[in-house]
């Protein structure tokens, strides 16, 4: 309906060139972001902290109002977005790998943990992991490992060798198990073939509908961003709280002082009488109390979560567009998914993962000081 407003007084809203394509997606982009970053920030102050656990029809009025304020603002302003956008996206690119190699780790500890054991599983899954990064590794070679191809053949080479750098250090010395590797290998093959495929060579033979990039890619996103949501909830590694959990929970309330014993004998039949009215209202009275505050640690746990969402929200932008701006978009190119920068941007990414994974592999032999349990 937003794209049907003309004119506001004698200023130009939206039409067909501002709000729909890339202008849309950016306007909605800054209306999630604004609403999770105003969140996250409101939860700093103790006095707004209960909105994190009701209000749900001002909270939906004032996305709804940030929608229609977003629509308003010109195309310029969502070109600089654009480029604040793209850094802010990285920085979740970069997050979303932390993500995924805590994923894997906390993955193996879970089966192998007393209560499981299930090692047989684990050998299961890991090589089928290795398996399907074997075959997509075959097809990779074929459709973009040419005659001529250099550049693609150095990015499959030095795949093979931070996936084998990274396993060997993993099942050997740092016994960190064969799961973990198994899951980054997959991942970081999945990162190549996107990577190359994006590749505008003619060494790229490679061809399929672009919106099967676009579904992973989000679905990966969605899944990371979810993730970390339960990792917040639960406090667990990286993005836990840590100090302070008993703030999670409300102190539990001191006994009440116990009356004289022929006092209580004396006033049971009272209470019997009443003890169906009170439960009725006490149940009232409960679904229309007020939310309580957070707890500080809680709190600053929901706050994270909702700057994870501000920055998921500009990361979504930049995969709905593939990172290009308004101006590049009316240009043309030939396929959605094709050009130089997003290429190197994907595999730059899976140098960062597989090198990140490497990092926690070495860390508790080359930093022996620090405590890494």
């Amino acid at each position: 309906m937003l794209i049907h407003i003309t004119w506001v007084g004698d200023y130009q809203v939206c039409n067909l060139d501002k709000c729909v394509g890339f202008g849309a997606t950016y306007r909605i982009s800054f209306t999630l972001f604004l609403f999770f970053l105003l969140h996250g920030i409101a939860l700093y102050s103790s006095s707004c902290q209960k909105l994190d656990q009701g209000f749900w029809m001002p909270k939906i009025g004032l996305l709804l109002l940030l929608l229609i304020c977003c629509y308003m603002i010109p195309n310029d302003f969502y070109d600089i977005y654009t480029h604040i956008a793209r850094i802010i996206g990285g920085v979740f690119l970069l997050l979303q790998i932390i993500i995924l190699i805590d994923f894997a780790y906390a993955w193996n500890e879970d089966w192998i943990s007393e209560e499981k054991n299930w090692k047989a599983a684990i050998i299961f899954v890991s090589m089928l992991f290795f398996a399907g990064s074997i075959v997509l590794l075959v097809f990779m070679f074929r459709w973009f490992g040419g005659e001529g191809c250099g550049l693609e053949k150095f990015f499959l080479s030095f795949t093979i060798v931070l996936t084998a750098a990274f396993t060997l250090i993993s099942i050997t010395f740092a016994e960190k198990g064969l799961l973990p590797p198994a899951v980054l290998s997959m991942y970081a093959h999945y990162i190549c073939f996107n990577a190359l495929s994006s590749s505008p060579s003619t060494c790229n033979t490679f061809t399929n509908p672009d919106t099967s990039q676009l579904i992973i890619g989000l679905i990966i996103a969605a899944l990371s961003t979810s993730y970390a949501a339960y990792n917040l909830a639960t406090s667990n590694s990286i993005f836990g709280g840590g100090d302070g959990e008993g703030d999670v929970e409300a102190p539990k309330a001191a006994p009440a002082v116990e009356a004289p014993k022929a006092e209580v004998m004396s006033d049971k039949a009272a209470d019997k009488a009443e003890k169906a009215d009170d439960k009725a209202a006490a149940k009232e009275a409960a679904e229309d109390e007020e939310p309580e505050p957070l707890g500080p640690a809680q709190a600053m746990r929901n706050a994270k979560f909702h700057f994870i969402m501000a920055a998921g929200s500009m990361y979504m932008a930049m995969i709905l567009t593939n990172w290009k701006d308004r101006q590049e978009a009316q240009s043309g190119t030939t396929s959605y998914d094709v050009a130089s920068e997003t290429m190197w941007i994907k595999i730059i990414s899976q140098w960062l993962t597989c090198l990140l994974y490497i990092w926690t592999l070495i860390a508790p032999f080359v930093c022996k000081d620090r405590d890494f349990s």
